[in-house]
């Protein structure tokens, strides 16, 4: 049923920036402590942005980009450097964040090992913050009489969560001429008066 304000269709019906709404439903995970549900969200973000702000190249590439380019020095993990580059520890950058998102939205699993060559990579619920959102490293186990180099990440779901969600905002507030996604939302089930 349509109601109608003398000839016009009352229209409640309204255009938002995508980012915004879905930064807002994450915000709302996080302080329920949802984690997981805020950084399946999350890990859309660097995909729309990366879009807008990288128009060319693979969505690897795109998401890759904006994820080093705005989150990358929030949720870089301490061997993050010159100390990294020698040790070959692994690194929360936007190729490991893409190949998450991949895994955790098309297989609802975080087994990123085969795209990254990350032996142990963990999501953390632990409230408690982590060494800028990750801790990473190496070491060396036996396998089959051998020795083996064994890389590990654990990541924490809350501060990654927020990172993407804060780089985001920041992204969009810094960049209004964007053309950003948009959804159109209704507040009371189709075409009505409040």
């Amino acid at each position: 049923m349509i109601i109608m304000r003398g000839d016009q269709p009352v229209d409640n019906f309204e255009k938002r920036n995508s980012i915004i709404v879905l930064a807002s439903q994450i915000r709302s995970c996080i302080e329920r402590k949802l984690y997981i549900a805020a950084l399946h969200m999350a890990l859309s973000l660097p995909d729309a942005l990366g879009r807008i702000e990288f128009s060319k190249g693979s969505a690897l590439n795109r998401y890759s980009k904006w994820f080093d380019k705005y989150v990358k020095t929030v949720i870089g993990d301490h061997y993050w450097g010159p100390f990294d580059k020698k040790t070959g520890h692994p690194v929360m950058d936007g190729t490991c964040c893409y190949y998450l998102r991949c895994a955790f939205f098309h297989e609802l699993t975080n087994d990123i090992k085969q795209k990254t060559g990350i032996d142990e990579f963990v999501i953390s619920l632990d409230d408690r913050p982590m060494l800028m959102g990750t801790i990473a490293g190496s070491d060396f186990r036996i396998k089959d009489s051998h020795l083996v180099k064994y890389n590990y990440l654990y990541v924490s779901a809350k501060e990654l969560s927020t990172a993407l969600m804060n780089a985001a905002l920041n992204f969009v507030a810094n960049n209004e001429n964007s053309n950003y996604p948009e959804l159109t939302i209704n507040f009371c089930g189709g075409k009505c008066r409040f």
